[in-house]
C-alpha cells in the first residue's frame, strides 16, 4: 500500500508539472509508464480483488480510476495506455462485482474522440484532445481506410507500433475499445 501510495504522489506531481512546463519545451507524458501499469496489474493477480476493502487493492483501483479521469491524453501512446488501464480496472470490477464508472467514460471518451461529433464527451479532458492535430490525423486516416476486422492488429504497448499515428494505430485502439467493453457487457449478463 505505501507503494501505491509513492505512485499516487508521482502522478499527482506529473500533472502539476504538466501545468509549469511551457509550449515551447518537449513536453513528458504524465501518465504512468508501461512498467507502472504492469506492476499494477500484477497487484490484481497477487492479491485478491473481491475483498471490499483490501489493504493493496483498493488504493491500486483508486489510483487507475484517478489516472483515467484526471490524466490528460496527447498522444496515442497515451491513449493505448489509456485503454489498457480501463481494461484492468474494469477487469478487477468484474470478480468484485463492481463498476467503473471512470473506465467506462473513459472508453466512452475514445469511441466519441474517432467520431466526427465533438460534443458530449464523458469525460472533460477529452473535449481538448479532440481539437490536437495528431488526432485530427488519426480520425481522418481511420475514416479514409476500408476495414474488415481480421485485418486490424491488435493493440500493443510498445513505443515503435504507438509512434505511428495512422490508420493502423487508430484501428488497433479503436479495435481494443470495442473489445473491452464487448467482455464487459457479457461478463455482467
Amino acid at each position: 500500500s505505501r507503494r501505491v501510495g509513492i505512485l499516487q504522489n508521482a502522478h499527482a506531481k506529473r500533472l502539476r508539472d504538466l501545468e509549469i512546463i511551457s509550449d515551447d519545451k518537449e513536453e513528458e507524458s504524465p501518465w504512468p509508464s508501461v512498467g507502472t501499469f504492469f506492476l499494477l496489474k500484477a497487484s490484481a493477480k497477487i492479491f485478491p480483488v473481491t475483498d471490499k476493502k483490501h489493504y493493496v487493492v483498493t488504493p491500486v483501483n483508486l489510483l487507475l480510476g484517478q489516472i483515467l479521469s484526471q490524466t490528460p491524453v496527447m498522444s496515442s501512446a497515451d491513449l493505448a495506455l489509456g485503454v489498457a488501464i480501463a481494461g484492468l480496472l474494469l477487469e478487477n470490477g468484474i470478480e468484485a462485482k463492481r463498476v467503473a464508472p471512470e473506465a467506462l467514460g473513459f472508453l466512452a471518451s475514445v469511441i466519441r474522440l474517432f467520431s466526427n461529433n465533438p460534443e458530449n464527451f464523458a469525460l472533460p479532458s477529452f473535449e481538448s484532445t479532440y481539437h490536437l492535430p495528431n488526432f485530427q490525423d488519426l480520425r481522418n486516416n481511420l475514416q479514409k481506410k476500408k476495414w474488415e476486422l481480421e485485418a486490424v492488429p491488435n493493440l500493443k504497448l510498445e513505443s515503435q507500433f504507438l509512434s505511428n499515428d495512422d490508420a493502423i494505430v487508430a484501428g488497433a485502439i479503436l479495435k481494443s475499445v470495442l473489445h473491452v467493453v464487448g467482455a464487459f457487457a457479457n461478463a455482467l449478463q
